[in-house]
């Protein structure tokens, strides 16, 4: 099966729990940093909307030393 999501959120906790999901698929042979992907919009100084990609390797390692990815 191939599954896309698109979730948009502002809630650490749910992160955090998105994150032990990205370790368990990894845990059954799922490669994390090709099958996970954390979008992130971000303003530059101008104000324009600039569009992150942050590989689901990243991202696990983010959350896991509490760094801000919201």
């Amino acid at each position: 099966f191939r599954r896309v999501l698109f979730r948009s959120t502002h809630s650490y906790e749910f992160l955090q729990v998105l994150a032990h999901i990205v370790d368990e698929a990894e845990e059954r042979g799922v490669d994390k940093a090709e099958h996970f992907t954390l979008m992130r919009l971000e303003r530059s100084s101008t104000y324009q909307p600039t569009l992150k990609l942050v590989s689901g390797e990243t991202y696990k390692a983010a959350i896991d030393q509490s760094f801000e990815v919201r």
